[in-house]
Formats: structure tokens, C-alpha cells, sequence
């Protein structure tokens, strides 16, 4: 359930992030100082999400 939470909620912020970069930013500090997803036991914890995230504050510059 917590995967499934984690995993809905990055995907909600995937287009706040490509709207407002600084959004983004927060996001992969986030992501990248606490590792959410290694507290996660369901399939979305090996995604690389701090890639992804910066992926999509370069869509957005």
C-alpha cells in the first residue's frame, strides 16, 4: 500500500514539476536526502526516482 501511495503521488508531481521547476527541485532534495523509496517494499522502490525527477526539471527549463 505504501508503494501505491508513493508511486500515485510522484506521478500527481510529475507535472507540478514540469510547470514550476522549483517545485522540482524540492522534489529531488527530497527524494535524494531522505530515500523515501527505500521504505518501500512494492515494485516502485528500485525505480531510479531522483533521475526521473530531474528529467523532468530539464523537460521544463
Amino acid at each position: 500500500m505504501r508503494s501505491l501511495a508513493f508511486f500515485v503521488e510522484m506521478l500527481v508531481l510529475r507535472p507540478v514539476v514540469t510547470i514550476r521547476p522549483f517545485v522540482g527541485v524540492l522534489l529531488w532534495s527530497w527524494v535524494s536526502f531522505m530515500s523515501p523509496h527505500k521504505l518501500l517494499w512494492g515494485p516502485a522502490s528500485g525505480l531510479p526516482w531522483a533521475l526521473m525527477t530531474v528529467a523532468a526539471i530539464g523537460w521544463a527549463v
